[in-house]
């Protein structure tokens, strides 16, 4: 069983994962780039959540 939960789990993740992937890919298709200089601030306010 937990076993199972586990597989599901990370099979879920995956999924949220590479739909993240392809959402930034199409952003960048786009042009929608982060500023180089945005990144590190972005990414630490993500982490704070």
């Amino acid at each position: 069983m937990v076993t199972r939960d586990s597989e599901s789990r990370l099979a879920e993740e995956d999924a949220a994962f590479l739909a993240a992937v392809r959402v930034g890919i199409a952003q960048a298709d786009r042009g929608e780039l982060i500023d180089p200089r945005n990144i590190v601030e972005r990414i630490e306010k993500h982490l704070l959540r």
